[in-house]
């Protein structure tokens, strides 16, 4: 790392010293942005102002369980940075859940955000609470007590919350529906194409659900619609955005990726981490593609299954997920599978693989076993999934790497063509959403690619798009901070 860019570390380390999850995240940027900084040093400070948030909230969230007894849990938002627009970003509920943890989000949400087409702020957080074993009244009286001091800091020009780990439908309505009783409105306005702001007739909760056929999954299996429309942007949206957006967004950018090699994902053997939304969602769309997908995982060990996941078999995960029983109980189906306790599926035979559970959830020996496993591209699924140590082996290795910068952006492009279409978007075939969606993940990874070769890194080089992808966030939403001054 050059001296400039060193020192910019420097000061995040001196600012900020037990942070380590923020400053490995810095870490990472910093090195990516080495090249730019070198040919402009003006954008020491502008990379100094934007690594302090805009703004850090933590407050104390009380609660009351079933049996009466008061716990107390910490909550986090970070508003990272608003020159590009409202904040977005998701609210986590994990008992690993700190300040370090909410700004690493939210400083990758913040250059997500501007990667994608459609330019956002960034912002994260949410609580060390862990709804794992808590009844619907307990996970609702949370939701209420978080909201109750969070509303203040929301709003359509202000913060766009959405889901993350530990928060889905269930807890985004109880928040949601704090948030309404607090703020005392449901006001309902929408943007049309030539961007005129007219109220809707009347003000409205929709649910739409369609029937899932295992033989031909449609894209959307079923939505729920909650939330204020205000101004130009959704505020709240629940689960309208399209549930399997992010999981077929990676899978999509994968596709694009081997397409520009003159090779496809039919045939390929993928090895998936995590069982959650996204985990799923990516199965299905691999099975689309005509890949085979073996393995998911859990916080105690990983399935796989060696003559890949089909529709049925995907059913049958789904329900155990949402039953909350282990994975174990798949192979009572289906006797060829396996369950490994404790463990990680990166030493399973693949081609691709997609990490889907967390942060640093693949190390050094993790990456030595991707690689002796013949593994060629890693699809990140999760933000910042690889510790500094993997990503150097999985480099040498000349394993392609799709960073959730820029492959994990569906989400919020949903967001945004929900936002385009005048709030119609229920009235979009699958079709018509799939198609919208590759072609905004396609203009992501066209980005990101020329970008990296502005600043003289090959097209083929393993950590082109890596690097890419920061730079062409970073001077986006540079020159937006140049043009608003020092703010």
């Amino acid at each position: 790392m050059s001296k400039t860019a060193g020192s910019i570390l420097e000061a995040t380390l001196k600012r900020d010293p037990h942070e380590v999850e923020f400053i490995q995240a810095v870490q990472d940027a910093v090195q990516s942005l080495e090249r730019v900084i070198a040919k402009n040093s003006r954008y020491v400070n502008i990379m100094e102002r934007l690594l302090e948030p805009e703004r850090i909230i933590v407050f104390r969230v009380s609660w009351v369980d079933d049996r009466g007894k008061t716990h107390v849990n910490r909550g986090f938002r970070v508003q990272f940075n608003q020159s590009m627009g409202p904040c977005r970003g998701g609210i986590r509920f994990h008992p690993s859940m700190n300040l370090s943890v909410a700004k690493f989000l939210g400083f990758e949400q913040t250059l997500k955000n501007a990667l994608s087409p459609y330019k956002l702020g960034g912002a994260a957080g949410g609580s060390d609470f862990d709804p794992k074993g808590k009844s619907d009244n307990e996970i609702m009286r949370f939701c209420q007590s978080f909201m109750s001091e969070m509303y203040r800091y929301l709003g359509p020009d202000k913060d766009l919350p959405s889901e993350e780990i530990g928060v889905g439908t269930r807890e985004m309505g109880y928040l949601f529906g704090q948030y309404r009783r607090l703020a005392g409105h449901f006001q309902s306005t929408c943007r049309s194409d030539n961007h005129d702001l007219r109220p809707l007739s009347q003000k409205f909760i929709v649910i739409v659900a369609a029937t899932v056929d295992v033989k031909k999954i449609p894209l959307l299996p079923s939505f729920l619609m909650l939330g204020s429309f205000t101004g130009p942007r959704i505020f709240w949206s629940g689960s309208s955005l399209r549930p399997e957006a992010t999981g077929y967004g990676l899978v999509f950018f994968a596709q694009i990726m081997l397409a520009d090699m003159n090779k496809e994902l039919k045939g390929l053997r993928c090895v998936v981490s995590g069982s959650g939304k996204i985990a799923m969602h990516v199965l299905d769309k691999l099975i689309a593609y005509g890949a085979l997908p073996i393995s998911v995982s859990d916080s105690r060990g990983y399935l796989v299954d060696e003559d890949g996941f089909d529709y049925m078999k995907i059913a049958l995960l789904r329900d155990i997920k949402a039953q909350q029983r282990s994975l174990r109980d798949y192979s009572k189906t289906y006797a060829r599978s396996k369950y490994y306790d404790e463990a990680k599926p990166w030493n399973e035979r693949c081609d691709v693989a997609f990490t889907c559970a967390s942060q640093n959830e693949i190390n050094q020996s993790d990456a030595i076993n991707l690689v002796n496993s013949g593994c060629r591209i890693l699809v990140e699924g999760s933000n910042m999934p690889c510790t500094p140590e993997a990503v150097q082996i999985l480099r040498k290795a000349s394993v392609l790497i799709a960073p959730a910068m820029a492959a994990g952006a569906g989400g919020v492009v949903a967001g945004e063509l929900e936002l385009n279409h005048e709030c119609s978007l229920m009235h979009w075939s699958p079709e018509d959403f799939e198609s919208k969606l590759q072609e905004a993940m396609k203009q992501t990874y066209q980005r990101a690619i020329k970008a990296a070769t502005d600043f003289g890194y090959q097209k083929e080089s393993p950590e082109a798009l890596v690097h890419g992808a920061v730079i062409s966030a970073f001077l986006t939403i540079a020159q937006a901070m140049t043009d608003q001054g020092s703010v």
